[in-house]
């Protein structure tokens, strides 16, 4: 009651302060981000009392959670930072919002600049906060604003969920941490290592990116597969109309035959779809979704850390650059042979791991699925850096069962998908996805076993 409380407050206070004007307020940039601003006044006191009745309370009945409230409370600033001085409307946002203009004026959310990209659902998300945001306005405050100003509230809105899933999304990989044995300290202390020092946190919340959802689907597939499947299969069916990527859960759950869980994510994704065909066009917004995909982008940019942008641009730099054809029938044989070398290596660990007698079931499964994981940054056509943000599950993991190999492969390879700047420079901007390979070559598929003891500090560390 209190936190949902101080979020309330904390995300609608600063809509109230940007409409007055008043001596007591000023901003630093402009008058339309202070907002943004004024968010960072009202998270920063709500993070503040809430930490104080925290530490308070758990001094008097649990010493042993000051230390993970006192390092959450870092990370919540941290983040708060980033929101406040670098909320700016992305490429990205400005495709969500072209989708919603497109709906509110009954076209298909497809086919305009810059394009949308994503299944149907994040468009009507954008279009209902729209819509709520104009309702309240001129019903409650009887205030007509123009559509841009509209737009933009629904743009901080989006930004203030952001920030709300990444400390939930932190919040879920504690959970995890500690489900593998780790003690409330040494969890915290991981997990805040891992997003404090986290390039493809930033650029997820600059570019308005919704990886957040993938991460936080991830999360919640391995901790309420046995708890709750029926939710866990219901959120994954969710993330799944939010971005495709979450369906490749599937595998790991079939592997190990968490057939409620399977059902739920079937059922519910198709009861999705069904409410979704209702909507006025809803079916011919599928079909233009499903057009889209069959020529989805490839990735080219150095930058981009998919097969596809390292065959591109290998065959692009080693081939005549005047032969089109002979540069994407290189790139196509590149991409078709590394992919199936790394899927039948992927195969072949899964085969290892199920027969391994010295692995339990949970050992197994969560093997299979951080092997799931590093199969989706290999498989998709086009891996940004912000994409990497969805690595965390497989970091904490790699990080607990390979503690012995922090400073070697391990912490090379989280130090490369975390760490490391983007840039753009040949052959090095692959870094993310040299990190992801250090780390499958690191989590061989009989070593990967969840510590007995727990674990309250990396005693034994070799290179």
């Amino acid at each position: 009651m209190r936190y949902g409380l101080s979020v309330l407050i904390a995300a609608l206070l600063p809509i109230a302060l940007w409409h007055i004007e008043s001596d007591w307020l000023r901003f630093s940039y402009t008058q339309k981000n202070a907002i943004f601003e004024y968010f960072g006044f009202s998270a920063s006191v709500a993070l503040i009392a809430n930490l104080i009745i925290d530490v308070k309370s758990a001094a008097k009945t649990s010493r042993d959670r000051l230390i993970p409230i006192l390092l959450f409370g870092l990370t919540a600033f941290a983040c708060l930072i980033w929101f406040s001085e670098y909320s700016a409307i992305s490429y990205d946002f400005s495709a969500y919002q072209t989708s919603a203009e497109a709906l509110l004026q009954g076209q298909s959310p497809y086919g305009h600049s810059p394009a949308y990209i994503y299944p149907p659902l994040l468009a009507y998300i954008v279009t209902f906060l729209y819509k709520t945001v104009q309702w309240i306005s001129v019903n409650i405050f009887s205030t007509q604003l123009k559509p841009k100003e509209y737009f933009f509230l629904v743009f901080y809105l989006f930004q203030v969920i952001q920030y709300g899933l990444t400390l939930v999304s932190y919040g879920l990989a504690y959970l995890l941490a500690r489900s593998l044995n780790h003690t409330k300290y040494s969890a915290a202390l991981l997990v805040t290592l891992l997003f404090l020092a986290n390039l493809p946190l930033l650029r997820n919340f600059r570019m308005n990116q919704v990886n957040l959802w993938v991460l936080i689907v991830l999360l919640l597939a391995i901790l309420l597969a046995d708890r709750n499947p029926i939710l866990a299969g219901a959120m994954v069916a969710i993330g799944a109309h939010l971005k495709i990527y979450p369906l490749i859960i599937l595998l790991p759950w079939l592997i190990s035959r968490k057939w409620l869980a399977v059902t739920s994510a079937v059922l519910s994704g198709i009861v999705i779809f069904l409410a979704q065909v209702f909507i006025h066009n809803g079916w011919n917004h599928w079909v233009s979704f499903i057009n889209y995909i069959q020529n989805v982008e490839q990735g080219e940019a150095l930058r981009n850390n998919s097969l596809h942008s390292l065959a591109w641009n290998l065959s692009n730099l080693l081939l005549p650059r005047s032969n089109a054809q002979i540069v994407s029938t290189s790139t196509t044989l590149l991409v078709l042979g590394i992919t199936a070398l790394l899927v039948a290596w992927i195969v072949n660990r899964t085969l290892q791991r199920m027969r391994a007698p010295e692995l339990t079931p949970r050992d197994q499964f969560l093997g299979n699925f951080m092997d799931t994981i590093i199969l989706m940054f290999l498989i998709s056509p086009s891996v940004w850096d912000h994409h990497y943000v969805a690595a965390i599950p497989l970091a904490v993991w790699a990080a607990t069962v390979r503690i012995d190999q922090l400073v070697g492969l391990v912490g090379l390879g989280l130090v490369l998908i975390f760490w490391v700047p983007t840039f753009d420079v040949f052959f090095f901007s692959y870094v993310r996805l040299a990190g992801i390979i250090l780390l499958m070559i690191a989590l061989g598929p009989k070593k990967s076993v969840i510590p007995t003891i727990p674990i309250e500090q990396p005693l034994q560390i070799s290179i």
